[in-house]
């Protein structure tokens, strides 16, 4: 069992580097997204570079350019939230003597909230940006499945911290 957690922690700690790298390219990419789209108001040669980025994602668009970005940014915003709760969360498996701490529970639930949250606006600007009701669903299926998923997870972080609590207890 001791030589789980000192693999687990050995893991987490290579892994939040890599998520903290993560996190710098996903901030120059929402940066990236946003000059791009404020530029291609203004220019009709970033205006293809805009098409030929983000337009790609949506083929057959009817909502304008405009939605295409919000949409984008708000995913690469998600993905830069959710990096950097996972980048915390790895962080704290390799300082913290259990992984079971209730900044980890703390950690998941927030994550789950922002899924919850993001499903809904997701929803309606995917149906804005691409007119399709099935597209905007199923992005908001896939945010909901997440946030379950760690909603579940936060609950087994926060059973295991008892667990971990009533077992020091006994020693």
């Amino acid at each position: 069992m001791k030589g789980d957690l000192n693999t687990l922690r050995k893991v987490c700690l290579y892994a939040s580097k890599v998520m903290l790298a993560g996190e710098v390219v996903l901030a120059a990419l929402i940066l990236f997204t946003v000059a791009v789209g404020i530029g291609s108001v203004f220019s009709d040669t970033l205006g293809g570079l805009l098409d030929a980025v983000v337009g790609s994602l949506h083929s057959g668009s009817d909502g304008g350019d405009l939605p295409l970005v919000v949409e984008t940014v708000l995913i690469l915003v998600l993905g830069l939230v959710t990096v950097h709760i996972v980048h915390g969360f790895m962080d704290s498996v390799t300082r913290e003597h259990s992984p079971f701490t209730q900044d980890n529970v703390s950690r998941l639930k927030a994550a789950s909230w922002l899924y919850l949250g993001a499903s809904v606006v997701l929803l309606v600007v995917e149906y804005v940006a691409s007119g399709s009701i099935s597209g905007a669903v199923f992005l908001c299926l896939g945010c909901m499945m997440v946030c379950v998923v760690m909603y579940c997870l936060a609950l087994v972080f926060r059973y295991g911290g008892i667990l971990q609590r009533e077992s020091d207890e006994t020693l």
